[in-house]
């Protein structure tokens, strides 16, 4: 039997593929890991989270049903704990939604980036007005 040029080529790709994979790993495992040591040595500040948050409305929402939101990586411990003490402290029954599984609006692009997020009907009337 003959070997011809495109089953070298298939053989060459697929001996490859384990080195690939390999690859991809370690990269993803030190994106992760150098992450995790920014996230560690970083101070989140209050001004600095309340300056990023952003507002959505829900398409099928007139009138209402505005969102507040902040996102982080799944690696950012500190974050997540500092935007859940700001999000809670801006309602009035300091209730905030965690992550993805209590969203209305559709998946987070990312499958590393998680969100928490509160509902404009929540809010203390005079936060906005004394806060920042």
């Amino acid at each position: 039997m003959k070997t011809t040029i495109n089953d070298i080529h298939i053989y060459v790709n697929i001996a490859s593929l384990p080195h690939i994979i390999l690859l991809v790993l370690i990269v993803l495992v030190l994106i992760v890991f150098i992450g995790f040591i920014i996230d560690h040595n970083t101070t989140y500040d209050n001004s600095k989270l309340f300056r990023k948050i952003k507002k959505r409305t829900g398409a099928n929402t007139i009138g209402g049903g505005q969102e507040y939101y902040l996102r982080y990586w799944v690696w950012q411990r500190k974050k997540r704990i500092a935007i859940i003490n700001l999000l809670s402290s801006m309602t009035r029954d300091r209730f905030y939604y965690p992550d993805k599984a209590w969203r209305k609006a559709g998946l987070v692009k990312f499958p590393g980036r998680r969100e928490c997020w509160i509902n404009a009907s929540d809010l203390r009337p005079d936060y906005f007005n004394n806060n920042y």
